[in-house]
């Protein structure tokens, strides 16, 4: 959605992008995982999905990685309710992943960018740059910032900033999935 605004004591127009709104179709991405294998918006058809963008440098993204990886772990004892994925904002993929094995634990599923070596292993691929991919499409402008999606790929809430774990359970049962903090 753009939105335009008028300073009229300026006399200035300005368009502003905001971010993907609940009610849109969420962007298709193809990225890599730390194995460095595909991983496609696709792959997920007819699941509810948590999107978190994140980075290293992001204090509160690496904070709220154990609420996403508790809430993982108790909504999806029985069935696959609900797959968080944790896209990396841009950074090194090797960089980025050592991190999150030194410094988190998790067993989440992370994106990345794929790298020279990946790019050259898969020439028929047309991969997204994840920083342009949620710059850009998913119009991330505050670290961290989640999107909840729906099992019909329709964005159901986004939370920019931290969350925490009274507002995802809100977020969650937007999803028809129920959790208690």
């Amino acid at each position: 959605m753009i939105s335009r605004l008028l300073y009229p004591t300026l006399g200035i127009f300005t368009t502003v992008a905001l971010a993907q709104n609940p009610g849109q179709l969420a962007h298709e991405f193809t990225l890599v995982n730390k194995s460095g294998q595909v991983v496609r918006m696709a792959d997920f058809k007819d699941q509810a999905i948590i999107l978190n963008a994140w980075a290293t440098w992001c204090s509160f993204c690496i904070h709220e990685i154990p609420l996403f990886q508790q809430v993982h772990n108790e909504i999806n004892i029985d069935t696959i309710q609900a797959t968080f994925l944790l896209i990396n904002l841009g950074e090194n993929a090797d960089h980025a992943s050592k991190f999150l094995d030194e410094k988190v634990t998790t067993n989440l599923l992370t994106l990345f960018n794929p790298t020279k070596t990946q790019l050259n292993n898969y020439p028929n691929i047309e991969f997204d740059n994840s920083q342009n991919l949620l710059a850009g499409n998913y119009r991330v402008r505050a670290m961290p910032t989640t999107f909840f999606i729906g099992a019909d790929g329709i964005i159901s809430s986004v939370k920019v900033g931290p969350i925490t774990a009274g507002e995802m359970k809100d977020h969650l049962s937007g999803l028809g999935i129920e959790w208690s903090p």
